[in-house]
């Protein structure tokens, strides 16, 4: 396809493709970065041991503002049941996680301990009693400070526990807001997201369950199955005054009516409708259409409005140094941006294995040349890739074991994702001469990988990306595949029926890969060696008597596994698709 363009318009888009991203430039995390890395590492405890401090007496505060809410003079168990679980983790604002978590905690016959309509006592009673309750509260606190660091190491992936607590101090412990914050550092400050992490996701549930358990809550599938779980509007807008920052007081009534709503979510598999079910008439049940997750009490407004203010203070702070800092590799925002950048990488390839039917026949290329630069995305090019060196390069019959279809660990795949994130960075710095390493890492952490707009920009460029990023990550045959992308990508009609192909597949069967074989069958005027490495006599024996033991030991993991999951899917059996 030839794109007719105007002089102007093609100047304009050089400029661009030598400007550096859209600006995020980590405005939290570069307030502590130091270009001093001994200074740093001496530093680290001591701030980390600060920051904790200042972070529990919040947390504490929390607490007391909880209590406060709550109508502790008819409930003498309330106390108890707080100190137990009522962990501030979760997608509203910390005190109003508490008093959630907490009500969750009741048993639905709770007895009342105290006359329902004995009125509330004074305020100078309240506070009295907060005081003297004050240290029930200090290992809770401790708890939830544990689970919100959790929940950030878990989630992202790539920041240190210093880091993390750091996020959480400027988000005042809001863990939503200390996630946006993360998030705008990392290079999504441009995205669309959502206000809150996405409740339905399994990211988001699988970091607040582990997040829960190591804060040891006696009930860790609860918080994730109400957060998880939506419920009809009207049963949410009924509970809004009481779960929102700044709330009002929670009446013996209100925890009758918070009950409800987590009865509703015991019965509700997660990330579907929650449906209050109204018999009619006639004994037909009728459905609501309608339903959310209970972090929709938060406004989107809001979350933005909180975010923007914490951003405002830090780029304020940030312009007011006397001198800038320009610590170079040893930024501490370009080593946060590095491994999230790693992780999703990693991220890729496991949606490529996903596509992948179980006996493919590319496992051989998947793992040597199965690289995720090229004309296409990131998880096509990796399927194609790793297509095209297997059909180039086949492994003789001696060398093939068909029944390699498990992947017991990661490290199997970390070489080829290191070379491969090498490839795609070397790419960047072919059509962007002009780019730092951290304006690099920017871009591919904002594109997630893929270069493909890039590419449409850069075709003038005089330096070829597709052989520097081959030779960049060591491919077994860089002028081949070099040549390889250069063909596909002139190649529209051939472009087009690859991405149809693997866009609209969840997973490829053999007949795909098949007709993705014959699609990027392109002669590539390179001949690879033929030769193949020869096991001696004694090696080849012992080779075959690994691979047994190995399928032994296969299929005894893949037994208890299913097992497991099975006897998991039985206990929990509002979680769908476990198997």
């Amino acid at each position: 396809m030839v794109f007719l363009r105007s002089a102007d318009k093609r100047r304009s888009q050089k400029k661009a493709l030598c400007r550096p991203p859209s600006p995020c430039d980590g405005p939290i995390s570069c307030l502590y970065s130091s270009c001093d890395a001994a200074a740093a590492a001496s530093t680290s405890q001591e701030n980390t041991k600060m920051t904790k401090d200042l972070l529990h007496d919040r947390i504490l505060n929390f607490y007391e503002d909880a209590f406060d809410r709550l109508p502790w003079e008819g409930m003498s168990e309330l106390a108890q049941v707080m100190s137990t679980g009522g962990l501030c983790v979760g997608l509203l604002d910390p005190v109003s996680n508490i008093i959630l978590n907490t009500v969750s905690l009741l048993p639905p016959g709770f007895q009342l301990q105290l006359n329902v309509l004995r009125p509330r006592k004074s305020r100078r009673l309240a506070i009295a009693n907060r005081t003297k309750k004050k240290g029930t509260f200090y290992d809770i606190a401790s708890r939830s400070y544990l689970a919100l660091i959790g929940f950030l190491l878990d989630y992202f992936g790539c920041l240190t526990e210093e880091q993390a607590g750091r996020y959480l101090r400027w988000a005042d412990a809001d863990l939503a807001l200390a996630v946006l914050l993360v998030e705008y550092d990392l290079c999504f400050g441009e995205a669309e997201r959502l206000p809150v992490p996405d409740p339905g996701s399994g990211r988001t549930q699988a970091s607040l369950e582990l997040a829960v358990r190591r804060a040891g809550h006696p009930a860790p599938d609860r918080i994730v199955q109400l957060t998880a779980s939506v419920f009809l509007p009207q049963r949410l807008e009924a509970v809004k005054p009481l779960l929102v920052a700044g709330g009002t007081e929670v009446t013996l009534d209100n925890i009758y009516l918070l009950q409800g709503l987590i009865q509703d979510s015991n019965h509700a598999p997660q990330g579907t409708r929650c449906l209050s079910n109204k018999a009619t008439d006639e004994g037909a049940v009728v459905h609501a259409m309608t339903s959310d997750y209970i972090s929709s009490l938060r406004s989107h407004q809001d979350m933005e409005s909180m975010r923007s203010a914490c951003l405002a203070k830090a780029y304020s702070l940030k312009s007011s140094r006397l001198k800038q800092l320009d610590c170079g590799e040893s930024c501490e925002h370009l080593r946060s941006l590095e491994m999230w950048l790693q992780d999703t990488v990693h991220s890729l390839y496991l949606d490529a294995i996903a596509m992948l039917p179980r006996r493919h026949g590319t496992n051989n290329g998947h793992i040597r040349a199965g690289h995720c630069y090229g004309p296409l995305g990131p998880v096509a090019n990796i399927i194609i890739n790793s297509i095209w060196y297997s059909r180039l390069c086949p492994l003789p019959s001696s060398a093939r074991y068909d029944n390699n279809d498990d992947i017991l660990d990661t490290l199997s795949m970390l070489r080829i994702q290191v070379r491969s994130l090498e490839g795609v960075m070397e790419a960047v710095r072919a059509m962007a001469p002009t780019f730092s390493t951290k304006d690099v890492v920017k871009s591919l952490c904002v594109t997630r990988c893929d270069i493909t707009q890039m590419l449409r920009t850069a075709r003038s460029s005089s330096s070829d990306p597709f052989l520097r990023a081959a030779v960049a990550a060591q491919h077994p045959l860089p002028a081949a595949i070099s040549l390889f992308h250069k063909q596909l990508a002139e190649d529209t009609a051939k472009m087009d029926d690859l991405r149809s192909l693997i866009d609209t597949a969840g997973v490829l069967s053999v007949g795909d890969i098949d007709r993705i074989a014959d699609l990027v069958n392109i002669t590539p005027q390179v001949q690879p060696s033929s030769l193949q490495p020869q096991l001696h006599k004694d090696a080849y024996s012992i080779m075959l008597r690994k691979r047994s033991e190995y399928e032994c030991n296969r299929k005894y993991f893949r037994s208890k596994v299913a097992e497991m999951l099975d006897k998991y899917a039985a206990q929990h059996p509002w979680k769908e698709n476990i198997r």
